[in-house]
């Protein structure tokens, strides 16, 4: 059984202290939309800028490497891949080897534990795997991990963990990084995007869903909108209906949720609702709902 672990580096000045005593902060972020800062000459190591929020913090890179772990000891390409989440954009992509295998973040120094830290990724899931996905948690003060698993879906699946406190990191704690461990029967290319530790409690919200079309198709409602933006990550979008142009959003009306640009609902006997999508962040907030549109 092959085994590969994705090790996410992230570094920043964390402010120690409550999250109600200091700002939102944004520690490390990388949606891989950037272009490129540069490549290794066996395309071993790739350097991207890092975002903090909507800017980009120039004196500051990512560096990600997918490192081998067999025997010989080497590592081995990584590449810009698309689509990244959401069906669009950009992401990191590698083929894994037979191999205990790293891909790693690298932008700075070891990181202090504090309060309301959280750490947030994508990674794509193979339509056959039938392994196991964790995220684990290294403590370089103690010396010991912290695995936290989840139920491996085929597409994106988000991976999401507190760094403090539940089992991870105690004040005073450091950590250099984080891993997604990938228990694999089979060769799969893997895929990571939208990478985000924050502090804090998020106030923004994703920015309304624009572009939505509902079009009726052979196994029922295909609903198509824009990709939405947001100061951490799009973590999915859900999608509405209602019998009127003007109808609420809420539990009554959610027709499902989707880690793409589209989603397709139904078939229905009617032939004159109207959809609307929302678009949520990895903090859990939603945008505010746009014009309703009426399927054709």
């Amino acid at each position: 059984m092959k085994k590969i672990i994705i090790a996410i580096l992230a570094a920043g000045a964390f402010v120690s202290g409550r999250a109600a005593e200091s700002p939102f902060q944004i520690h490390s972020r990388g949606d891989f939309e950037e272009n490129v800062i540069k490549q290794s000459k066996n395309q071993e190591i790739i350097y991207f800028p890092q975002i903090a929020g909507q800017q980009q913090k120039s004196d500051t890179i990512i560096a990600m490497r997918a490192y081998h772990h067999g025997k010989p000891h080497h590592l081995h390409p990584l590449k810009v891949v698309s689509p990244g989440a959401g069906g669009t954009g950009k992401a990191v992509g590698f083929e894994p080897i037979n191999a205990y295998t790293l891909l790693l973040m690298i932008n700075g120094p070891r990181l202090k534990a504090a309060p309301d830290l959280y750490a947030y990724c994508k990674v794509f899931v193979p339509e056959d795997f039938k392994g196991t996905l964790s995220l684990s948690l290294w403590n370089d003060t103690k010396n010991k991990s912290k695995k936290f698993y989840f139920q491996a879906k085929p597409g994106w699946n988000v991976l999401y963990t507190p760094l403090y406190g539940a089992g991870s990191l105690d004040a005073g704690d450091s950590f250099q990084g984080l891993n997604v461990n990938v228990v694999d029967n089979q060769m799969h290319k893997w895929i990571v995007d939208d990478i985000v530790i924050w502090q804090g409690q998020d106030t923004e919200k994703p920015a309304t869903v624009t572009g939505i079309s509902a079009t009726s198709v052979d196994n029922g409602i295909k609903v198509t909108y824009q990709k939405s933006k947001d100061n951490l990550a799009v973590k999915c979008y859900r999608i509405y209906r209602g019998s009127v142009p003007g109808f609420k959003c809420d539990k009554s009306t959610l027709r499902g949720e989707s880690d793409s640009l589209e989603f397709t609902d139904e078939p229905s006997m009617r032939d004159d609702y109207y959809y609307n999508v929302t678009a949520v962040d990895c903090a859990g907030l939603e945008s505010v709902p746009g014009t309703a549109v009426q399927m054709k």
